[in-house]
């Protein structure tokens, strides 16, 4: 689901980056995406199976971000997440239904994905959304 080999050097370059920024007075980062840091496994809805590559892969991201929000938190940076609204992975899709305004299901699997993020996290300090990332599911 994830090159570890990869992933570790890009945290390891992400934080020498982190170093940097901090050091020319910058005071927070943004970071996408939600969509990869959620499992919803504390939800009151199954949306993935334990197999589901997009859970798998919000697992693994989850425990490297982490490491990585310490980082930026240890050196007074302020985090924040992105996502577009409404992002969209197939198990989210087969629970959710129709990516629409008023689909219950959706703004429901919206607020389990955020009390998650932000339970998981508690390093951030808030979610940018952007609005009109739209594809052919809209």
């Amino acid at each position: 689901f994830v090159d570890r080999a990869q992933l570790e050097a890009g945290l390891a370059r992400a934080e020498r980056y982190l170093r940097t920024i901090a050091a020319q007075g910058y005071t927070g980062v943004v970071l996408d995406n939600l969509a990869h840091l959620v499992s919803f496994d504390g939800a009151p809805a199954r949306i993935y199976a334990p197999d589901d590559p997009c859970r798998q892969r919000a697992l693994i991201y989850g425990e490297a971000f982490g490491r990585l929000f310490d980082a930026a938190a240890a050196l007074g940076l302020e985090l924040f997440v992105t996502t577009d609204m409404q992002w969209a992975t197939p198990g989210l899709r087969r629970y959710a239904g129709p990516l629409r305004a008023g689909n219950a299901r959706l703004a429901a699997a919206n607020r389990w994905a955020l009390d998650e993020l932000f339970a998981r996290f508690p390093q951030l300090r808030g979610l940018f959304v952007r609005v009109g990332e739209a594809g052919g599911a809209h």
